[in-house]
């Protein structure tokens, strides 16, 4: 016969992590910017916001990831602006729309966007880094 077992809760655990754990690497980092297209009339980031508080639910975002979601969301929810989310399986996909104006922002990965930026297919107006990016040294952060 099975003897049942307790298993502890896992909405109390038996620990603090963020008192009890110490971390002891960085797994990963990865550089996102601020995208938005090239015909947007937009030139920092108070102007995107003006512009989208101008234009409610007019405009649309992409996010490809988790990480450019929740960056999303950062950015609109505190001031309760109000765009179109539109999910991407990647930043590629969302880059193309990006650059003829199905949609007008998105935060998107150091990889693809810097190329763009400076042929001037797209305008990137901040970085996610706590310093500026290598990638667009003259984008602020």
């Amino acid at each position: 016969m099975a003897r049942l077992v307790a298993v502890p809760s896992r909405a109390n655990p038996p620990y603090a992590p963020f008192r009890d754990f110490t971390p002891i690497s960085t797994l990963g980092r990865f550089t996102m910017f601020l995208v938005v297209g090239p015909k947007l009339p937009t030139r920092n980031v108070a102007e995107l916001l003006e512009h989208v508080r101008a234009n409610p639910g007019k405009l649309n975002y992409a996010s490809s990831n988790s990480a450019a979601l929740l960056a999303a969301v950062q950015l609109l929810a505190p001031q309760k602006l109000e765009m179109v989310h539109v999910p991407y399986k990647g930043d590629a996909a969302a880059l193309n729309d990006l650059m003829t104006d199905r949609i007008q922002m998105m935060f998107g990965t150091g990889t693809g966007v810097p190329p763009l930026a400076k042929d001037g297919r797209v305008k990137v107006l901040a970085t996610l880094l706590s310093a500026r990016s290598p990638l667009l040294p003259e984008v602020p952060t």
